[in-house]
């Protein structure tokens, strides 16, 4: 891969990103409170539309796709993968799970 591909690719899964992240931001789901890392975001991402029981909702009434369809086609797993273990959480969240 050239390195123009590898930033073009980088530049489109940060901006996939970022939408996923606003449509996430209106149902209450705040993937980029505070200072996160990529895998932080998705398991933010995960719990959030688990929690709340929006896997089957639809994101727009005009077409089929869910937010678990766009989860799986964004970071290319299944939204029903367990959670990370708190071995692989950042400090600041293994301090709140401590608490």
């Amino acid at each position: 891969m050239t390195a123009r591909r590898a930033h073009v690719c980088s530049v489109t899964f940060f901006a996939n990103e970022y939408w996923f992240g606003r449509r996430l931001l209106r149902l209450g789901i705040d993937l980029s409170g505070g200072v996160t890392d990529p895998a932080e975001r998705q398991g933010r991402a995960r719990r959030g539309l688990l929690e709340r029981g929006l896997a089957k909702m639809r994101v727009f009434p005009s077409k089929p796709d869910t937010y678990g369809d766009l989860y799986e086609r964004f970071y290319g797993e299944p939204l029903s993968t367990p959670t990370p273990s708190d071995a692989t959480l950042s400090q600041s969240q293994q301090f709140k799970v401590a608490l």
